[in-house]
């Protein structure tokens, strides 16, 4: 709720005039003419005229007031003055206010991350140095930031250097668009990294019903496993591999038991980098079907509970 502004302007010319006409018997007792024709009479109503004029100003604030008061919202006074209406200005400059700018928690950095041109997701990991290569090791003071760019970006998913040093920036030489760097608390240290790509293979035995197409199972296997897996629309949710989750061979059972004429599945394997078995990956990583990655053994299984022979 706003603080009210108080009335500076509410005494009128008559006001004061009769005022100053009440103050004369205690302050000058033989003064007994009070007529508008009296000399004294008329300097009352002088310095009346010229209060309520100064009340009148004191109550108002000029152009010069709002320009100051427009220089201490921006908090920059190198800035150009504004060329258009002075309270247009002041709205906008009290709407941007309310833009986020500084980064305190980890969502906040994540989210002013999003508002760069070309990148799609964020992740971050505090108290870890990923630049260093010890995902693992405990770093006061240190914030890593996984960035995954958008599809139209070089490299994708994976985010180039260019991308990297643009949405870090440099606090010591802030940028027009303001650099991640710049908007941390004091004796942070942030670290931008690409996504790590982790080469998935997976092979499993899928039992059809009898009606059901080996070729089309093969194509939307190989169409659903990609979209789980992509980095920003796969994920159960749709919105992208989330890092550090766990990649389980009953997620991808599940997958393609539910593909069209798929009966169920089985010898399902799971190989990341050579190992076998289910994981849980780092803060970084974004686990991708490999080239040639999907080996598929596609066995014709009954008919269908109620179907014809």
């Amino acid at each position: 709720m706003p603080i009210p502004l108080p009335n500076l302007d509410d005494r009128t010319f008559d006001d004061l005039v009769a005022e100053g006409k009440r103050l004369i018997p205690g302050l000058a007792p033989s003064w007994t003419d009070h007529n508008p024709s009296d000399p004294g009479i008329t300097l009352i109503e002088l310095f009346a005229c010229v209060t309520e004029m100064l009340l009148y100003r004191v109550d108002r604030i000029g152009d010069v007031n709002k320009l100051a008061f427009l220089r201490l919202l921006r908090g920059a006074p190198g800035l150009e003055e504004p060329t258009g209406p002075i309270d247009e200005a002041l709205a906008a400059a009290i709407v941007a206010l309310r833009t986020e700018q500084r980064a305190v928690t980890a969502a906040d950095l994540e989210r002013l991350a999003r508002s760069f041109e070309g990148v799609a997701r964020a992740h971050c990991v505090p108290e870890v140095d990923l630049e260093s290569g010890a995902p693992d090791a405990l770093a006061k003071g240190h914030l890593s930031l996984v960035v995954v760019p958008t599809a139209t970006t070089s490299g994708y998913p994976f985010a180039p250097t260019d991308l990297l040093v643009r949405v870090k920036g440099n606090r010591d030489a802030p940028t027009p668009d303001g650099g991640l760097d710049a908007r941390c608390l004091l004796a942070t240290h942030l670290h931008l990294v690409p996504a790590k790509p982790r080469p998935l293979k997976l092979s499993a035995t899928l039992h059809l019903y009898p009606e059901g197409s080996a070729q089309e199972v093969q194509e939307q296997a190989q169409r659903e496993i990609e979209r789980y897996l992509d980095p920003l629309l796969g994920g159960a949710d749709g919105s992208g591999w989330s890092f550090g989750s766990d990649l389980q061979p009953s997620r991808f059972y599940a997958l393609l038991d539910g593909l069209d004429g798929v009966d169920y599945v089985s010898a399902l394997l799971l190989d990341l980098d050579g190992q076998q078995g289910s994981w849980t990956t780092k803060a970084n990583e974004l686990p991708q079907l490999a080239e040639g990655g999907l080996s598929l053994s596609i066995q014709r299984q009954g008919t269908r509970p109620g179907a014809e022979s």
